[in-house]
């Protein structure tokens, strides 16, 4: 399905704030082009045409048409391009519909519904109480063709689980504007000892924009902003759950199931997830054994050698040597396991 010649993906990371609106009005500019499915042709060197418009396809576009169409993601990856034409010729009349092409620096790199409209980042940007002022700092923006990742840190969200181990409290604003996961804030926390970020899980609070037709795009996005505020004055919660990290264990048990999930999220080999959750093939073996052997039995769970915050910081360590999408599943891996120990 994936020819050797796709554009690869735009991405770009900035701590300014200048910088980033810059961005966004800029290089990460989406606009959107309106026609039907059926009206949509793939051409040879996967490019789309539509209405006479040609653009470059990247692997999200395509990862969209197949979705569109039902076509299988297993499948689409298994067959040639040019059966991959053919199925999206043959089938996009079946399941004829409006249809959005969401253009970024001259890329066709998502497609989404006729009635699509996001969240506008720089909309939201605008409606937050000022970076200047102190209220937040930004620590890090990602852009990239997929979606929007900003965060910011609150300057008196202080927790300390361990003397000199600081770790400072905020939020993670993330968004798309081509397709992907809508406006979205969660609880997110920076380990300034080697600039480790971690996620939390949404049961420790989030806010998600869903607009609502009945009122004003404006009053939504001001809504929106509102909820982000009341959701920091949550943030005094991180450090009872960075106590607990602290003071548990994990459960053998919890490791063979996290070292599936690490495995599973970044398509990683054996060894390579080994290395994330920084322990050794014999180490993991035994322990896949010894779990084996006692739900066999029907035997209680037993605990492990790491407490929980060590493989917390094993795993966000981890993620910043991986590209934009693999690191943010990490370090959302990296919170949800925080979050369910202190919910424990």
């Amino acid at each position: 399905m994936l020819p050797p010649y796709l554009p690869p993906e735009k991405s770009a990371v900035t701590n300014d704030a200048a910088e980033l609106r810059s961005f966004l009005e800029r290089a990460f500019a989406v606009s959107y082009v309106r026609a039907s499915l059926s009206e949509l042709n793939l051409l040879p060197a996967a490019t789309i045409d539509v209405r006479g418009q040609t653009f470059p396809c990247t692997q999200k576009f395509l990862e969209d048409l197949a979705s569109f169409i039902r076509m299988p993601a297993i499948y689409a990856y298994e067959i040639e391009f040019d059966l991959f034409q053919h199925n999206f010729r043959e089938r996009k009349r079946v399941k004829d519909q409006a249809v959005q092409v969401c253009v970024l620096d001259g890329r066709a790199v998502g497609l989404a519904p006729g009635e699509y409209r996001p969240a506008r980042t720089l909309d939201v940007l605008d409606a937050l109480p000022s970076v200047e002022e102190g209220f937040w700092k930004i620590q890090k923006s990602l852009l990239s063709d997929r979606t929007v990742e900003i965060d910011l840190l609150s300057e008196d969200v202080v927790v300390e689980p361990r003397p000199g181990d600081v770790i400072r409290g905020g939020i993670r604003i993330s968004n798309s504007e081509t397709g992907g996961c809508g406006l979205k804030a969660s609880l997110y926390t920076h380990r300034l000892l080697c600039s480790n970020g971690a996620v939390m899980s949404d049961s420790l609070g989030t806010v998600r924009w869903s607009y609502d037709r009945r009122v004003t795009y404006v009053s939504s996005i001001a809504k929106f902003s509102n909820d982000l505020v009341n959701l920091r004055n949550r943030q005094s919660g991180l450090k009872s759950v960075y106590s607990s990290a602290v003071e548990r264990r994990l459960k053998e048990e919890d490791v063979t199931r996290l070292w599936r999930r690490i495995r599973s999220t970044g398509k990683f080999t054996p060894e390579d997830t080994n290395r994330i959750l920084g322990i050794t093939d014999d180490e993991r073996r035994r322990l896949a054994s010894a779990v084996a052997g006692r739900q066999a039995a029907n035997q209680p769970a037993e605990e492990s050698a790491w407490d929980v915050f060590t493989i917390h910081n094993r795993i966000t360590a981890a993620a910043k040597s991986f590209p934009f999408g693999t690191r943010s599943r990490l370090e959302r891996i990296g919170g949800n396991m925080l979050s369910s120990y202190s919910a424990n």
